[in-house]
């Protein structure tokens, strides 16, 4: 196989180097769960991904998105989140050959 160096892809078995996840995971639902201040967030699965980063954005007080955590499969609980604030959540898939596009952003409400 020949590569196509304008795409800028590498097959990983050709050049036996692993690559970043191909899709971006959408986080399919944030609800709300009890206690209050948690949040249970879901998203669909990436080619090749083997973890996600699961990263929180408070609007007012956090300019940008920050890592509340990993996780191995397709679900995270976000734990001590602040009652009646509106927070983003972005997910990101990884694997040994980096981290793939992050996901479109989702907003709940914690109430």
């Amino acid at each position: 196989m020949i590569p196509n160096w304008d795409e800028g892809t590498w097959d990983s078995g050709f050049w036996d180097e692993p690559t970043a996840p191909v899709s971006s995971p959408l986080p399919t639902k944030t609800k709300k769960t009890n206690p209050r201040t948690m949040a249970h967030v879901v998203w669909s699965y990436a080619t090749r991904m083997t973890g996600t980063r699961v990263l929180r954005k408070l609007p007012g007080p956090d300019e940008e998105f920050a890592s509340v955590g990993t996780s191995a499969g397709l679900e995270k609980v976000l734990t001590g989140q602040p009652v009646g604030a509106l927070i983003e959540i972005q997910v990101v898939p990884y694997n040994e050959g980096g981290d793939g596009s992050a996901s479109p952003t989702k907003t709940l409400t914690v109430t």
